[in-house]
């Protein structure tokens, strides 16, 4: 028995065997079973192919007869061993020289295998672990995918899905794709968290509308994950769109006129309205139970004076009757406002008006505000009104051109609208008159020339507003400067022209009108009057021998009379013109002899008065009696007719000596200064 102990030792952990033959201690030699070698290991889906090389004993393979060998799998890292199934269960036996053998059903994870020789009761060693294995799970079924209707917050609904549980895995992960799009496996929806249970829920705040989305799982061992599971596509459940622009408008009569851009796709539109202090009632929209078909809706309900909110909610009509509302559209605030404006009122232009005239109102709204102000005008007593400007700021004030009406009576007005339309007109500014029509005048010509104290009148006329002023003028001739002579409110104007306070000289009169609309009309001028009130006086005497003898008056000779002036011919002559008239010349016998003019019947001596040359000419007072007179400017020229008697021969040159005394008057009326005039000249003989 020692010696079997000691072989029990030494050849642990192998088996020695013998055959008994008689008493006695015997010996013999000991064979050892030797240990498994290293198996090779692949994995497809949860089977693995072990495979390994068999182990030899005594020349023979351990698998060929009466032997075999034992198949484990360890848990990579560590843990007990479990023995494979599949043809790697029990004992595994076979003649060629490598062994194969599937594990099935292995679970998902990292394996190792060994392999254990066994020989009829001999156990050999247990050969060395394989390289590990990893051994997915297998992919999931996806069971469900089911949209859910939006949450009050959501625009889209989640989706959740469901899929059979994988026995041995540590969770799954699940993954979304549009179906344009790809999965991207490095981002499970999940996260870094693995599934633990074998539903989710995407909630939704990623998913757009109308998209339709693609969803598979996987199951996930340790850092592996199987295949994709079968796809599920759903398309969530969407709100429509909210409507967009909305717009809410305060109307006449305190109700409020909301607006909106259509949406595409919906069934229809939701008005919901609250107070500023209010809350929404989305049970109960403010249309009532039927929807709005169109994108406008009159709020009829609104009271005066209250401030409203509102949204607009468009929605769509699932298979089962229910309506899916959109959120909420942007809000609108907006008053009521059924009242009118007051206080509204044109101030009186007055009358009459020309030109362009700037009309003024006023206008107060307390509710929705003032939007416009529009001033009207109507022939007075008429019912047709024109506008004549609208004004939307405040002060409303609005420039008329008067211009572009006819002259007449004229009835104003404005019209105060608010902002929600309400309006109130003012009263009536009636019987206003546009008069843009200049009155006319008319400025008498008072003569020329003119001296003293001068009386000149004008004559106006207006058909419209009425005459308000008259001024009758002066200006020296050409200059345009004009001085009022006097005003009168009334026609004709009559007024006193002090012609000794002015310069003598030619002056320009007109008179100019001003109606009571402040319309201005002129006279024609009557242009150069002369003012003179300077007298005339005598500057020259002349004879000139014409025909006959020299130094004796004789038939053709000229008197020739110079003034410093025109003068009158009347004062000269009664109805004379200063055309050629009969005159008679009488030379006076005396020492010396004196000549005058008489007319022609010699009764009247003409006021030219006499003149001397100091000579004798006759011998007794005689006549020229078909003498005649004629005026050329300044002058008086006398032609002496047929003498009544002879006359004789003066001796010597003189002057000639003129006296004046009066009686005759210049144009003006001015009375010549009586005076004694030389003649001009070198001293002459004289006729």
């Amino acid at each position: 028995m020692a010696a079997l102990a000691g072989l029990m030792f030494v050849a642990a952990p192998a088996h020695a065997f013998w055959a008994a033959s008689g008493s006695g201690t015997h010996h013999g030699s000991v064979a050892t079973l030797p240990g498994g070698n290293q198996p090779t290991v692949t994995a497809t889906l949860q089977t693995v192919t072990v495979t390994w090389t068999q182990t030899a004993f005594q020349g023979s393979r351990v698998g060929q007869v009466n032997g075999g060998y034992l198949v484990r799998r360890y848990p990579s890292g560590g843990g007990a061993p479990v023995d494979a199934t599949g043809t790697c269960a029990g004992t595994v036996t076979g003649h060629s020289a490598t062994l194969t053998c599937e594990d099935f059903g292995v679970p998902a994870g990292a394996w190792e295998y060994t392999v254990t020789p066994i020989l009829k009761s001999w156990t050999g060693a247990e050969g060395p672990v394989s390289t590990p294995v990893s051994v997915v799970a297998l992919a999931p079924n996806l069971t469900s995918a089911v949209a859910l209707a939006p949450s009050a917050t959501q625009t889209t609904g989640g989706v959740t899905l469901t899929w059979d549980a994988i026995s041995g895995v540590s969770g799954y992960n699940l993954y979304r794709r549009t179906s344009s799009g790809s999965y991207d496996f490095d981002a499970p929806l999940n996260g870094a968290t693995l599934i633990g249970a074998t539903s989710y829920t995407d909630d939704g705040s990623e998913l757009a509308p109308a998209t339709t989305y693609g969803y598979v799982v996987r199951a996930v061992v340790g850092t592996a994950q199987s295949g994709d599971s079968n796809e599920l596509t759903v398309t969530p459940i969407s709100r429509p769109a909210p409507p967009t622009n909305p717009s809410a408008v305060a109307t006449a009569g305190a109700d409020i006129d909301l607006a909106w851009t259509a949406v595409s796709g919906v069934t229809g539109y939701n008005v919901y309205r609250r107070t500023a202090s209010g809350d929404y009632d989305f049970a109960n929209p403010l249309n009532g139970i039927a929807g709005i078909a169109g994108t406008t809706f009159t709020d009829s309900t609104a009271l005066d004076g209250t401030h409203y909110r509102y949204v607009i909610r468009s929605y769509v009509v699932d298979g089962t009757g229910t309506r899916l509302e959109s959120l909420d559209s942007a809000e609108r605030s907006v008053t009521a406002d059924g009242s009118s404006p007051t206080a509204t009122s044109l101030a009186d232009p007055g009358s009459p008006l020309k030109g362009t005239v700037t009309l003024s109102a006023t206008a107060v709204d307390d509710g929705s505000g003032i939007a416009t102000v529009r001033f009207q005008a109507a022939a007075a007593g008429g019912s047709t009104w024109t506008d004549l400007c609208a004004e939307t700021t405040a002060p409303s004030t609005c420039a008329v051109d008067t211009t572009t009406f006819g002259d007449g009576l004229y009835d104003l007005r404005v019209i105060a609208t608010d902002v929600a339309g309400n309006s109130a007109t003012s009263t009536t500014v009636a019987g206003r008159r546009i008069d843009n029509t200049a009155p006319t005048a008319t400025m008498s010509d008072p003569g020329s020339p003119l001296r003293g104290t001068v009386t000149l009148q004008a004559t106006a006329a207006d058909s419209g507003s009425g005459l308000a002023l008259i001024r009758v003028q002066r200006a020296a001739t050409g200059t345009g400067i004009w001085t009022d002579v006097c005003t009168a409110t009334t026609s004709p104007a009559t007024c006193s022209l002090t012609t000794t306070t002015l310069a003598d000289g030619g002056y320009d009169l007109r008179a100019t009108v001003t109606d009571l609309a402040g319309n201005v009309g002129t006279s024609a001028i009557v242009s150069n009057r002369i003012i003179d009130n300077t007298a005339p006086t005598g500057m020259d005497i002349q004879t000139a021998n014409v025909s006959g003898t020299l130094a004796r008056p004789d038939t053709g000779d000229v008197i020739t009379f110079t003034f410093s002036e025109a003068i009158r011919p009347t004062s000269v002559l009664a109805g004379w013109s200063g055309a050629a008239t009969a005159v008679r010349v009488r030379i006076t016998n005396g020492n010396p002899d004196v000549v005058s003019i008489w007319n022609a019947a010699g009764t009247v001596r003409l006021p030219l008065g006499t003149f001397t040359s100091g000579k004798k000419y006759v011998t007794q007072t005689m006549s020229f009696t078909t003498s005649t007179m004629r005026m050329s400017g300044n002058t008086i020229l006398v032609t002496l007719g047929g003498p009544t008697g002879t006359t004789q021969t003066s001796v010597g040159s003189t002057t000639l000596q003129w006296t004046i005394s009066g009686g005759v008057t210049d144009l003006a009326g001015n009375p010549i200064t009586a005076a004694t005039v030389p003649e001009t000249g070198a001293a002459d003989r004289d006729f």
